[in-house]
């Protein structure tokens, strides 16, 4: 309950306070926790930091390098594009409808999804063998005021799966 509690308060107070403690190990793209965060924090402040890294673990580990994604890391995220062929006249406008891609962070994810996938979501959307499920998707899109087969564009949002409320900031691209 403390967990659900600091994360529904203030999610970028303790982001920012808790990301010195957090480390990605670039190579395996799995983030860890330096031993000073156990001695420093509160117990609530150190469960929250332990439960976000777990489960972004967890979402992380099945990374599917061999799909048609651009995978790389910069300073403590983790990037996936997916690869859009420009000389295609579709995707040379995805400007107006937005991209598809993820990065992850020790705390969750900033997801980008565009208008087409979004509007052909089907049970959710796969991108280098991360699975976002649909609900969190249409959870996205409605707290924006539209249904899934509507969506004027891509949008963007943080999910943070484990907490009550594992979407926020939310915004159209």
């Amino acid at each position: 309950y403390q967990t659900e509690t600091i994360a529904q308060n203030n999610y970028n107070t303790y982001i920012n306070k808790l990301d010195k403690y957090v480390s990605l190990d670039k190579d395996k793209l799995q983030f860890s926790i330096s031993d000073e965060a156990k001695g420093e924090l509160t117990n609530q402040e150190y469960r929250f930091l332990l439960d976000r890294v777990n489960e972004t673990n967890k979402i992380y580990s099945n990374i599917d390098k061999t799909k048609d994604v651009t995978i790389s890391t910069e300073n403590k995220t983790i990037i996936i594009q997916e690869n859009i062929d420009m000389s295609v006249p579709s995707a040379r406008s995805s400007y107006k409808e937005g991209k598809t891609d993820i990065k992850g962070y020790w705390w969750g994810s900033r997801v980008w999804l565009s208008r087409t996938t979004i509007r052909n979501i089907g049970e959710g959307v796969g991108l280098a063998g991360i699975w976002i499920p649909k609900h969190v998707i249409a959870a996205s899109v409605a707290t924006m005021g539209w249904a899934l087969t509507k969506v004027p564009g891509g949008v963007v949002f943080n999910w943070t799966p484990g907490l009550p409320s594992p979407i926020w900031g939310n915004e159209w691209q």
